[in-house]
């Protein structure tokens, strides 16, 4: 997943003020762009059905803190010189982005539990939970998700469907973490 999913459109003209846009709508303030969002992300839960067939387990997504939102995306050329309201903004629609995942997870019911943990670190995250998924944030242009089965030697890549849209990504990819822990457990 790309790091700055929103679009902060900051006019330098005479007179023009920061403008904020989430899908292609722009909004005089952040507090108004993110109610969009979470709007959408609510009417996108709202649709999910729980899955037919389940893996159970604790399942752990670790989420990058504020801060570390905010040094990949200072990283990025196109926001070196932005104003910490709207690296803030930034990085508070990547964490709802990254928070969705796990919400559409918890709906489709999966697993028996599912935890949310915020790191700053990019390391790979230590846990009893029978299965942690987590973003790779190397990269500001793009993240690596990836899934790791308690006990198991390595991680598995977690498809993303890049070609899809935002939201048919999430869905994508709740349904790739289920392919892998599923197929986690014949291995």
């Amino acid at each position: 997943m790309k790091l700055a999913i929103s679009i902060l459109l900051c006019l330098t003209f005479s007179g023009c003020s920061t403008q904020y846009i989430y899908n292609d709508t722009k909004y005089p303030t952040p507090e108004e762009a993110l109610a969009a969002q979470s709007k959408e992300y609510e009417e996108q839960l709202a649709h999910i059905e729980p899955a037919a067939e389940r893996i159970g387990g604790r399942a752990l997504v670790v989420l990058p803190d504020r801060a570390r939102y905010i040094d990949m995306i200072v990283a990025l050329p196109m926001y070196k010189r932005t104003h910490e309201s709207s690296l803030n903004y930034v990085a508070a629609t990547n964490e709802a982005l990254d928070l969705q995942l796990a919400n559409i997870l918890k709906k489709r019911n999966f697993f028996d539990q599912v935890d949310v943990q915020r790191v700053h670190s990019n390391v790979a995250p230590q846990s009893d939970a029978d299965y942690v998924i987590w973003p790779y944030m190397g990269n500001p242009r793009r993240t690596e998700w990836y899934f790791l089965k308690k006990g198991a030697a390595e991680r598995k890549v977690i498809p993303q469907g890049l070609g899809l849209k935002m939201n048919e990504r999430l869905i994508f990819m709740a349904n790739s973490i289920f392919a892998l822990a599923k197929e986690s457990r014949t291995h």
